[in-house]
């Protein structure tokens, strides 16, 4: 744990007029030094204002962050993205996007297409600003690189990564690591936002098979109904006979104006990849 000090204000005491009035000192780039404009002819004292600082690591997830529960602090939380390729994120505070952050997505359900039989997972951004916390969602980065989703935050007392259900599915959240040493007995999808070489592509959801990994504040799907629902709509598609789970699944991307944004591919059956997102 450490320390981090957000401002300090200069109290200035004028002698002609004993009143008190105050400024805020300038820091350095790291906050490490503090100066006023000018010295003050006249009395002052300082007051610092300053939280405490626990770092978020794909490591140790939210250990550190447990003793906080309830309390206001400083968090650290960086992530990598790439452009226009969406990543699962499940944060332990109410993040509020900035204005060159790209965006968030809730998850809305899946559908069958009538016609075609292609299964549909719908996510949707929602019209608030600021998410909610220990809540699941997918997020589309506006550029490449790290994103910042540091500040101050009032930590929930409650720090379970939350779920989101429709139907048979459900949008799980996780802070802690989850290893597969074999095929979960339900069937669960990671996302990647990582290519592999066996025909996946970075933005596509995976069927989680032996020896797959999510990492901390991620999320993934998982289907709580039974084959023998998917087996009965395969009957009545001569091309998916010998269906059970669906091959792949197609994520639609809407708006918070509700104009779809973008469309990906989720695959349900290749095992054996790192998800990463």
């Amino acid at each position: 744990m450490k320390t981090r000090i957000i401002s300090i204000l200069a109290l200035l005491l004028t002698v002609a007029q004993g009143t008190w009035a105050q400024t805020e000192l300038t820091p350095n780039a790291e906050k490490t030094a503090w100066t006023l404009a000018s010295a003050p002819a006249f009395d002052f004292e300082l007051q610092a204002e300053y939280y405490d600082e626990v770092t978020l690591t794909d490591v140790k997830g939210i250990t550190d962050l447990t003793a906080y529960a309830g309390q206001e602090i400083w968090v650290n939380y960086t992530r990598a993205f790439t452009a226009d390729k969406p990543s699962t994120v499940c944060l332990p505070f109410a993040y509020t996007k900035k204005e060159d952050d790209g965006s968030f997505y809730e998850f809305s359900g899946i559908s069958q297409d009538g016609e075609t039989g292609e299964y549909i997972a719908t996510m949707t951004e929602p019209s608030t600003t600021t998410l909610t916390a220990n809540t699941p969602y997918l997020y589309n980065a506006a550029t490449t690189g790290d994103a910042d989703f540091s500040g101050i935050y009032t930590i929930p007392a409650d720090l379970t990564a939350g779920t989101t259900t429709s139907g048979d599915w459900t949008f799980k959240g996780t802070y802690s690591t989850i290893e597969w040493s074999s095929a979960p007995s339900a069937p669960t999808y990671g996302f990647s936002a990582q290519a592999a070489n066996d025909g996946i592509t970075q933005g596509q959801f995976v069927k989680v098979g032996s020896y797959v990994r999510i990492k901390p504040m991620r999320a993934y799907l998982e289907y709580n109904g039974t084959d023998s629902q998917f087996e009965s709509r395969a009957r009545n598609r001569a091309a998916a006979a010998d269906d059970t789970l669906p091959e792949t699944i197609s994520v639609r991307l809407i708006g918070a104006d509700g104009v779809v944004t973008g469309i990906a591919t989720l695959n349900t059956r290749t095992g054996e990849v790192t998800t990463e997102g």
